[in-house]
């Protein structure tokens, strides 16, 4: 994956069904607010990438993980993340396109029970999002070097991607199955 900066919202990957999120010690906890604080500390400074904290920039007041497009992602614990309707959202700042660069990749192996969200569909600059065989892209590119909202939203059967608020595309998917996860990424294949 190629250069790629992205702020989580306190929302992302939270369990909307309980309300959870992660805490410092990737521990589940049903305060949402302790996954990324204004101190730019994630999960007050909890999670990790390839054993190591994560770098956190702090620029313009804006709090993110800096991915350096070589070997950079943070790992989640297995877990049931989707089931049921769900949202997956989160600001990025592109530098360049790469092969369907993720934003998140959780599933339990290549093509088995894959819930994703990616900066780039392929190498087309337009968001991409697969749900366990079903996939789609975005109706429009995203802009280099520079921040855009990404949601990507799964409503009964109706999947959707979103571009700074505005639906840039739909299409029809089966619900995930509620099972454990056992590769959660962000910012990196499984």
């Amino acid at each position: 994956m190629k250069q790629l900066i992205f702020a989580l919202l306190s929302t992302f990957l939270i369990n909307c069904a309980l309300g959870q999120a992660l805490n410092k010690k990737g521990q589940v906890t049903s305060n949402s607010s302790e996954y990324i604080n204004r101190n730019g500390a994630i999960g007050i400074s909890g999670l990790n990438k390839n054993g190591a904290p994560v770098s956190i920039v702090n620029s313009n007041a804006v709090n993110a993980l800096d991915f350096d497009g070589t070997d950079d992602y943070v790992s989640l614990p297995p877990a049931v993340y989707f089931s049921g309707d769900f949202t997956i959202e989160c600001w990025v700042y592109p530098k360049s396109f790469a092969n369907w660069a993720r934003i998140i990749d959780f599933g339990n192996g290549a093509g088995s029970d894959n819930v994703l969200l990616a900066y780039t569909y392929g190498n087309s600059g337009a968001p991409g999002f697969y749900v366990e065989g079903s996939q789609f892209q975005a109706t429009q590119t995203l802009p280099l070097n520079q921040w855009s909202h990404i949601a990507a939203t799964l409503n009964g059967n109706t999947a959707t991607i979103y571009i700074n608020g505005v639906a840039a595309g739909t299409s029809t998917f089966s619900t995930p199955v509620n099972i454990v996860r056992n590769y959660c990424y962000i910012g990196k294949s499984n």
